[in-house]
């Protein structure tokens, strides 16, 4: 099973709505349905950010390790949507990060 993007309120992070989400789905997607992995995916540009530590607190003895690939499939595209973002201010096209419309 993969989980990708979610958000919350910073206002309410006590009530620990996001860990109870992905422990339901866990549970009910996951076992229910056969699953025998949930994949949270890592943090923001592979980096040990709160993110990544978030979602290591669901295993913490866990030895998987990832990587970020960085092929671009459609150059075309990709710099279209570059160009998209440079017209937005306080954008920084010099940033290392991948993939830099994301930035």
């Amino acid at each position: 099973m993969h989980y990708h993007l979610s958000a919350s309120d910073r206002n309410f992070q006590s009530l620990a709505a996001t860990e109870l989400l992905l422990y339901e789905a866990a549970c009910f997607r996951g076992l229910e349905h056969g699953c025998r992995s949930f994949h949270l995916g890592g943090g923001v540009g592979s980096r040990e950010d709160n993110l990544l530590k978030f979602k290591e607190a669901f295993h913490k003895d866990s030895q998987t390790r990832f990587a970020i690939g960085k092929k671009i499939f459609a150059p075309g595209k990709y710099r279209e949507l570059v160009e998209l973002r440079m017209e937005e201010s306080g954008f920084d096209g010099e940033s290392a990060f991948f993939p830099l419309y994301r930035g």
